[in-house]
This record gives C-alpha cells, structure tokens and sequence, in this order.
C-alpha cells in the first residue's frame, strides 16, 4: 500500500503544522488589550486666542480711486450739475403728499410720485430724487436740496367742489331754488 503519506513525509509535516496552528487559535485563550490609564486630574492648557488686527483705512483708497469693476479703472466723479451749481433749485418732484402720520415718537409722510402704482412712506431725513425730506408737519412736508427749500402741502391734492348748476334736480338743487326765492328760510 503505497499511499501519499508515506512516499511524502513533507507533505505529512506541513499538514501536522497546519493542523497544530488552527488548534491554537481555536483553543488558545483571548489576551485582554491593555488599556492605557488616564488620570482623571484636570488640566487647563492655555489656549491662545489671536486678536484680529486691522489695517489702517488708507490701506483700502485703492479700492476707490482705481474701482474693480470699471473697465477704464478710473476714480468715479459724479457729472456736475449746471443748474446746481449756479445756485438755480433743482426742478421739483412730480410727487403728490398722499397723507402725513405723527405720533409721539416718529413722524411719516406718505408720499406718491407720479410715475409710481404706490405709495410710499418716508421719515424725515429720506431723500426724494435730489431733494432731502427735512421736516413733517401736520399739513404739509418741507424739502431742501442745499440752500433751496419747498414744501408739499397736503391740501394741495384736494379737487375744488363742482358748483351746483341750475338745471339740476334733486335736493341740493330744490335747497338752492328755495334760498334764491326766500333768503331768510334758508337752512
């Protein structure tokens, strides 16, 4: 009988190793990890914490004087105004005063340019086109631009009353015959 286990007796001892080590793993007990100890003692590090120093503002006039997003990288300045600068008002804003509201601590105006669906509220110090809102009174609002100043009177929206013309009918009418033909009855 010839078998393998006798004509290789390197096979046989690599099986036996094979065999022992999967014995040991299966039966050998399990080392516990050692766990480091930590001492529980508080202890404060100092954390530091770095203060946000600012640049100076001269840092930034670049910013203004060559603008990022102009093509030409030039420093804005605004046209002139001829009719400004020769001391003439500038025109007005077709604005009408809708209503004013004063309470003990604010005070608004409600105003409607128009141009606009809306109304707007506006506070004292608003501007209105080149005209600055600069006070709210109970009839009307004053508004300066420099050393001009106008105001919007709140009456100034009120339509006249029709007159009552003769041929009408109804009572205003027949009041109006009967204080024509006897003064002294009238209402």
């Amino acid at each position: 009988m010839n078998t393998i286990l006798q004509r290789d007796p390197l096979l046989i001892a690599l099986c036996g190793t094979l065999g022992a080590l999967v014995a040991y793993e299966l039966w050998a007990p399990l080392a516990t990890p050692a766990v480091p100890h930590l001492n529980p003692s508080p202890m404060v590090l100092p954390i530091p914490v770095a203060t946000p120093v600012m640049a100076p503002a001269s840092t930034f006039s670049i910013i203004a004087e060559r603008p990022l997003f102009d093509p030409q990288r030039k420093k804005f300045v605004a046209p002139r105004n001829t009719q400004t600068d020769a001391g003439a008002p500038p025109p007005l804003p077709n604005t009408a005063l809708v209503g004013i509201i004063i309470d003990n601590e604010k005070s608004l105006a409600i105003l409607k340019p128009a141009d606009a669906a809306f109304a707007s509220t506006m506070a004292v110090g608003d501007s209105v086109g080149v005209w600055r809102l600069s006070a709210i009174q109970q009839d009307r609002v004053i508004l300066t631009a420099g050393h001009n100043r106008n105001e919007i009177r709140l009456d100034a929206n009120k339509s006249t009353p029709a007159p009552i013309r003769q041929d009408q009918s109804g009572p205003a009418a027949i009041i109006a015959k009967d204080t024509a033909k006897n003064p002294a009855a009238s209402p």
